[in-house]
């Protein structure tokens, strides 16, 4: 098999983040880590259904999909070990995706390996890595529609944040099926199946989590003022800058607005970072103002990020 540049990429940051991140993850005992370590020790010397029910108390999450990662994985594995594991298969995904996207390759490598976003999510942000790592999978995967569509479920029922980035992606589509279908007066039936089921899958995932969505929005929710806006309007116009799809960036950021007004910005501002990126990378490889600024402004926070871990074993100042 031949190695391009782009998986020599891959596989290197993967190698890179699971070195690292094993070294950084034992000293991230803070935080919500001090719960997750907590319930994969439980689990690993306890029944599944024992160990599913301290899950939900000290978690207090019904994502099934991350305590079954838990559980499996505690069986086998060591906790850093296997996060370190984790965190490199995100990390080689992640160069694949960004490089599908438009981006050069070491680029691509830079953002995963070197950027707040990922670092928060492979030492601290277990949920939403292990949701994000089927997400990074199934847009790469994009045009295979099974593997798709199971993995956005499965990061769905492991982080139900991600409803909202599918959400997101799938506006972005529909309204780039509904202009060609008004420009050429013509609609696929691929595309009205599609569209079938993922408006039903969309209905169907929070009427089934319900209670816990509920429960997310009333812990978070207060009233926001215009600040909590201000980086996913960042975001919002550099993506308008650099496409030319204009109907689709509005379609895909709406729904980002609408959920920073429920939850805040800090729950949302990641994805549209990453949404932006889709948009950007494409314009000159990613070697432009707006991609290389915020690489650099989050590279700067990905510094202050691990010295607080080396120092406080948290991601903040002691």
């Amino acid at each position: 098999m031949t190695i391009n540049g782009e998986k020599a990429a891959a596989l290197s940051s993967a190698v890179l983040v699971f070195f690292y991140t094993y070294f950084l993850g034992a000293l991230y005992v803070g935080g919500d880590q001090e719960h997750y370590r907590s319930v994969y020790e439980v689990s690993g010397s306890s029944g599944f259904f024992d160990s599913y029910l301290y899950y939900r108390g000290r978690i207090q999450s019904d994502e099934i999909g991350h305590f079954l990662i838990t559980w499996f994985a505690s069986q086998i594995f060591e906790k850093d070990l296997f996060n370190a594991f984790a965190n490199s298969i995100l990390a080689f995904f992640s160069v694949r995706l960004l490089s599908k996207w438009g981006a050069h390759t070491l680029l691509a490598l830079a953002i995963s390996v070197f950027g707040y976003y990922h670092l928060a999510m492979y030492v601290s942000a277990e949920r939403l890595k292990y949701a994000s790592t089927f997400f990074v999978i199934g847009a790469f995967y994009f045009q295979r529609n099974r593997l798709t569509y199971l993995a956005f479920l499965i990061s769905i029922i492991t982080h139900l944040q991600y409803l909202v980035m599918i959400a997101a992606v799938f506006s972005g589509r529909f309204s780039a099926i509904f202009l060609d279908a008004y420009k050429f007066l013509k609609v696929r039936k691929s595309d009205i199946a599609i569209i079938m089921l993922l408006l039903l899958f969309l209905i169907l995932i929070p009427i089934v989590f319900y209670d816990h969505i509920v429960y997310k929005i009333k812990a978070y929710y207060q009233v926001f003022g215009l600040t909590e806006y201000f980086r996913i309007s960042l975001f919002f116009f550099g993506a308008l800058f650099y496409s030319k799809e204009w109907v689709k960036v509005l379609a895909t950021f709406s729904v980002l607005f609408l959920m920073v007004g429920l939850v805040g910005g800090d729950r949302v501002n990641l994805f549209g970072y990453f949404l932006f990126l889709f948009f950007a990378l494409q314009v000159r490889k990613g070697f432009n103002f707006g991609v290389i600024a915020t690489f650099i402004y989050y590279f700067v926070g990905w510094i202050e990020y691990v010295s607080w871990v080396v120092d406080c074993g948290i991601n903040r100042p002691c």
